[in-house]
């Protein structure tokens, strides 16, 4: 985990909205009663500038006297109101460990995870041989979180914190922890760690050290008691596990590579305030690490650093044995996948000694290993809230956690004969089964980066035998007509030395003798599809096709071609029946699918004005330009959209007297509809034998899209700046010859972006 790394934009198009910690732990509708308290006392209401500033409590001769928030410029956006009060403990349920030497501290602020850590300061009151750590309680599920310690004396303690909800301070022994002589989670790295190592991925070619710790103690607290994490992800695509493998457990390297992208923002760009945890003497975050561990019997996330180099790494700390000389802290490390490695605390001379790891697994293995002498305890919420850790965790259940984060890419099967056309396979349903009409293929893929050295290599599953793997990737002869076959996508990233995880994906693939053309395409809806049968000459010489199409409705005729038309959204399993008229045999069969899609027209539209001039739009003359548009929705005889998948087009014609014009619109949406990912549209218009020619042309890009009207309209309208943050290029063009055959040229002088009335507007519709 390098903490150089600068912000990076995809972290926006990764998350697409903003996300806040939880709420406020104050609802005492939903009290579990492990801590029981009597009356609340309001103390101090105080609002803090986004410049920076903080808040001290003094003059109210109450237990919080002295507290103290320091709240660092940068933390919030906007200004913040924080509420204070506290509530005496009366009695708990949280063990014999648990000693409350504070009251129940309630900070309110508007529930917001701050962008870098703030030091709160809490007044207590400790004996010698004792140890005080500050703890988030739960009301709702009665846990406890702990925080990371900046610095402890006998009259305070000084945290480091990211969000506020209850506080409270407990105190232990340290010889009482010592004569227990050690606590285990029970967390094993066999089990509950990842099956892949830390080599880095495409988009994170440096490590996913964060992401892969984050996601197992993530995973391990909240569904520990399911399918352990190694065998969770081990080939989550399909029904069979691959645990020697692990390249195919894709949707797990994709979670961990998100976690870690979006926490590197947060880490790379607050050094300073990670310092104050870092520095504090190594006595003190020794026993927050072993407190915290005993107290919520989790796996704990431990930073680890080099105090002499700008690197750092992250691990679990899952258990300890201690004794009066040494203590051994268990930990799990993204580096040494399936082990058990530890980091040793001197209690003699209370120092940690250096623990080694790498940045990666790749740099381990090449020796480039540095000695980490700074090591802390960090919560769990600190590092991510749970609030972003739900919303991915979502996106891992949706299939979609891949998307804005790794390149998108096709897959093709390219026939060795020439007389075929290579086949698009099927990378958003792995179970779907791929017919192609060819034995002999290579696997093509498109839209990555060229200059990205893609490698592949290929997995073959034979059941009862297991894989069987290809490398490099090789031509596929289809030995059986029906057989699974694997595609691991790896590629060596700009300015890096080592290929990186891209992708894996499985394919059903068949063979067929007769097959269906268009396969796997996507139509709008009441839009006539032509289906073709082909053969490779198998088919009789007299041949009776049957169709099924999937939605309650068939055909037959003696002709190969036929025109469907789809009433309706939605996926539809074409099936085709070949018989020999003179046998009166069924001699073939083939299938494909289709997707109907409620998208058939378009509307894009660049105004400057509504009625009345002047417009935020102007032509070289000076002239206004109320609006430029393009579309099909408004033009009846023009065709629907043709889908094809995600990607999207329609070509047309029409007359507007005097002028012919033609139109040609095409892009693609992302797989969940939420934005337009590209777009391209023309429009050229002539009259008079070509004394006028109008031309307009735009390119946009990531425009998002939402629902305008439900089922009816979806799109957006985008004014200003963030329309022109969408648009790649755009031109607009008037020629016109006068009677004395003088040219007359009008260009697009200039839009004022700067204005919200200038709006750009996309909409489908469905009809």
């Amino acid at each position: 985990m390098n903490q150089k790394l600068v912000f990076r934009i995809l972290v926006v198009s990764l998350l697409f909205v903003s996300i806040s910690c939880s709420k406020d732990e104050s609802d005492s509708g939903n009290d579990s009663g492990k801590i029981k308290t009597d009356k609340q006392t309001q103390l101090l209401q105080q609002t803090i500038p986004a410049s920076g500033g903080y808040l001290e409590i003094s003059g109210s001769a109450s237990p919080l006297e002295g507290l103290r928030l320091e709240v660092p410029e940068g933390c919030y956006q906007e200004s913040k109101t924080f509420n204070i009060s506290y509530s005496t403990i009366t009695s708990h349920e949280l063990g014999q460990y648990f000693n409350p030497i504070s009251p129940l501290i309630e900070i309110q602020n508007g529930s917001d995870q701050s962008a870098k850590f703030m030091s709160l300061r809490i007044p207590i009151q400790l004996n010698q041989g004792e140890y005080a750590m500050a703890y988030y309680y739960d009301r709702k599920t009665g846990q406890l979180e702990g925080l990371p310690v900046e610095k402890i004396t006998d009259s305070y303690i000084e945290v480091s914190i990211r969000h506020f909800s209850l506080l409270v301070i407990s105190k232990i022994q340290k010889e009482l922890l010592i004569q227990g002589g050690g606590f285990h989670t029970l967390f094993d790295p066999k089990q509950n760690g990842w099956s892949f190592v830390n080599y880095g991925t495409y988009p994170e070619p440096e490590g996913i050290c964060a992401g892969m710790s984050i996601g197992a103690a993530y995973y391990y607290k909240n569904f520990k008691t399911n399918v352990n994490l190694y065998s969770y992800f081990d080939n989550d695509l399909l029904w069979f596990r691959t645990s020697d493998y692990w390249p195919d457990d894709a949707r797990g390297l994709q979670f961990a590579t998100a976690i870690h992208r979006i926490q590197e923002v947060f880490w790379s760009n607050n050094n300073e305030s990670i310092l104050k945890m870092l520095d504090a003497p190594d006595e003190d975050r020794f026993w927050n690490l072993i407190y915290a561990i005993l107290i919520n019997n989790q796996a704990q996330l431990v930073f680890v650093k080099n105090s002499q180099i700008d690197t750092a790494h992250m691990i679990i700390a899952f258990g300890y044995t201690i004794n009066p000389t040494e203590a051994i802290i268990n930990v799990y490390d993204p580096n040494y996948p399936g082990l058990e490695s530890t980091i040793t605390f001197d209690m003699t001379t209370n120092k940690f000694k250096p623990y080694t790891s790498a940045i990666n697994a790749k740099a381990l293995e090449d020796g480039t290993t540095f000695n980490c002498d700074k090591i802390a305890f960090i919560p769990f919420s600190a590092a991510m809230s749970p609030d972003e850790m739900d919303f991915l965790w979502q996106k891992v259940q949706s299939g979609t956690i891949a998307n804005g984060l790794f390149p998108a890419f096709k897959v093709y099967a390219v026939p060795k004969d020439p007389a075929f056309t290579k086949v698009e396979l099927n990378i958003e349903d792995n179970t779907k089964i791929n017919y192609i009409p060819f034995g002999e293929f290579d696997f093509e893929v498109a839209g990555l980066d060229p200059n990205a050295t893609l490698k592949m290599e290929e997995i073959s599953f034979y059941p009862g035998i297991g894989l069987e793997r290809t490398v490099p990737a090789q031509t596929v002869k289809m030995e059986n007509k029906d057989t699974l076959i694997g595609l691991y996508l790896y590629a060596t990233p700009s300015g890096q030395l080592y290929d990186k995880w891209l992708g894996f994906e499985y394919f059903k693939i068949q063979v067929q003798d007769i097959w269906i053309e268009p396969a796997d395409t996507s139509i709008a809806i009441n839009t006539d599809l032509k289906l073709i049968a082909r053969h490779n000459g198998s088919a009789p010489k007299r041949a009776r096709f049957s169709w099924n199409f999937g939605d309650s409705n068939s055909d037959t005729s003696t002709d190969s071609t036929i025109i469907h038309k789809y009433d309706q959204p939605g996926d539809y399993d074409i099936e085709l029946i070949i018989t020999d008229l003179e046998s009166q045999k069924e001699v073939a069969k083939a299938k494909t699918t289709v997707n109907v899609t409620i998208w058939p027209r378009i509307a894009i539209t660049l105004k400057g004005m509504d009625t009345n001039p002047p417009s935020t739009i102007k032509a070289s003359d000076g002239a206004d330009i109320p609006s430029i548009s393009w579309a099909n929705k408004n033009i009846i005889t023009a065709p629907n959209l043709s889908w094809n998948k995600n990607d999207f087009v329609v070509d047309f014609q029409f007359n507007l007297d005097p002028a012919v014009y033609t139109c040609r619109i095409q892009g693609s949406v992302s797989a969940d509809f939420k934005k337009i990912t590209y777009l391209n549209a023309i429009y050229t218009g002539i009259a008079g034998g070509g004394d006028w020619n109008y031309q307009a042309a735009i390119v946009m890009q990531n425009f998002p899209l939402e629902v305008y009207l439900p089922k009816q309209i979806i799109g957006k309208i985008l004014t200003g700046t963030e329309a022109q943050s969408k648009v790649s290029q755009i031109s607009w063009k008037v020629t016109t010859i006068d009677n004395q055959g003088n040219p007359k040229e009008q260009t697009l002088k200039s839009i004022d972006w700067n204005s919200n009335q200038t709006e750009l507007s996309v909409f489908f519709y469905d009809k």
